[in-house]
């Protein structure tokens, strides 16, 4: 067990033997700052205000550790998410300051195979795509025995989070999310890749509202008949959104799956929960057997007929679904002008994803419906300049009306 810093001398010491920091920006630090502070916290606390510790690396410091701070070329920032197969932390470049997210293989995971070729798996799944709703993979690395992926990082939130912090998301703004993904889906589907895991914490909008697929840990190439998908026999997936044939360990579950995956999570977005509920082995059950309660009859603002594209989706026969991603985009980008409790249209898709929709879909449909799209957000940019002109005027005359009776009774 480390033991914790008690000095400020004793805090740089970890500092420098963490290497965390230049030692150019250090020394600096040390030069511009005066006298160190005598108390461990205060140290850490001048050292987070001047830029050269974050958050996260300062209370791992207080707690005496130097080690883990860095893979390779790569300076650990922040902690940005865990799971099963996994820890994902926000990091930087050493030399060219490019932040990236790094997902790392749990120690006592890499200590199996079978983890360390599902991890490489996932790697090799996210190199063979390139697409705008896809999060970019840019290396797989082994360093002194610990294994990590190294992504792109988005500065956003999970639509899980979302989900947490506002409870279910208006109409227009879930079904543009999902278009998205469906578009990122339809490039990975077309590389022979099914994601087999689709959720609200695998997809995740940044800033610019572009939405991107993550975690491709349970992928699998359905195209190789080597490596058919769920042939495992094991139920892949998460069970609030996952398909009924891979709760069977189906070996001809495919792409489809992906479509009811995410189905289930458009679903989730519309209504503020997942289509069934209960413990987990009622929710596998009901998967496999139940009809799902129309979204509609759950919250009357969503349109009946995009209720019913959300159920074939969510078909338990995966050929009465929409047969490709395409097919559940050219259904889904109608409702995206669906108006909110304001009745404002909510959905929008930003130009890159309006090109990727595009080019994802092609041979289908869509581009009279994106026309359409952007007329109506044009039409209601109107209407919303028009109502501030004639607030403005009513205001002005008012206003006029005002000072001139003020102006009649200084002169009686």
């Amino acid at each position: 067990m480390p033991e914790p810093p008690r000095t400020g001398d004793a805090v740089l010491a970890l500092v420098r033997r963490a290497e965390v920091a230049d030692d150019d920006a250090l020394t600096g630090f040390l030069t511009r700052s005066g006298p160190i502070p005598s108390t461990a916290p205060d140290t850490a606390t001048r050292l987070i205000q001047a830029g050269i510790l974050t958050p996260f690396q300062a209370k791992l410091i207080l707690q005496g550790k130097h080690k883990g701070f860095k893979l390779g070329p790569y300076r650990i920032l922040n902690q940005i998410g865990a799971g099963g197969m996994g820890t994902v932390y926000l990091a930087e470049h050493a030399a060219l300051r490019r932040k990236v997210a790094l997902k790392v293989l749990p120690g006592k995971q890499s200590l199996d195979p079978a983890n360390v070729e599902r991890f490489y798996r996932e790697a090799r799944a996210a190199a063979a795509l390139d697409h705008p709703n896809i999060v970019h993979a840019y290396d797989v690395v082994c360093d002194r025995g610990t294994h990590f992926l190294v992504f792109e990082y988005i500065d956003g939130e999970t639509l899980d989070r979302l989900l947490a912090a506002r409870g279910r998301l208006p109409v227009g703004q879930a079904v543009s999310y999902v278009v998205q993904a469906a578009a990122g889906l339809q490039h990975a589907h077309d590389k022979g890749v099914a994601h087999r895991d689709i959720k609200p914490a695998n997809l995740l909008v940044g800033r610019d509202g572009i939405v991107k697929v993550l975690d491709l840990g349970l992928a699998e190439f359905f195209e190789d008949s080597s490596t058919k998908l769920g042939a495992s026999n094991n139920a892949m997936g998460t069970t609030d959104y996952v398909a009924p044939e891979q709760l069977r360990g189906c070996t001809a579950a495919d792409h489809r799956a992906d479509i009811y995956n995410l189905g289930a999570t458009l679903y989730h977005l519309l209504t503020g929960q997942p289509p069934f509920t209960g413990t987990t082995a009622a929710k596998m059950i009901a998967h496999q057997l139940s009809p799902v309660q129309p979204a509609h009859d759950i919250c009357d603002d969503v349109p009946e007929a995009l209720s019913n594209v959300v159920e074939i989706m969510l078909a338990k026969d995966p050929a009465d679904r929409y047969q490709t991603a395409a097919e559940a985009v050219q259904a889904l980008l109608p409702f995206m002008n669906t108006p909110d409790r304001r009745g404002m249209a909510s959905g929008k898709l930003p130009p890159l994803a309006a090109a990727a929709v595009q080019e994802s879909t092609a041979g289908l449909e869509v581009g009279p419906i994106l026309e359409a799209i952007d007329t109506a957000a044009a039409l209601a940019r109107a209407q919303r300049v028009t109502r501030w002109a004639v607030t403005g005027m009513i205001a002005g005359i008012l206003f006029g009306i005002i000072s001139l009776t003020a102006a009649l009774v200084m002169c009686q």
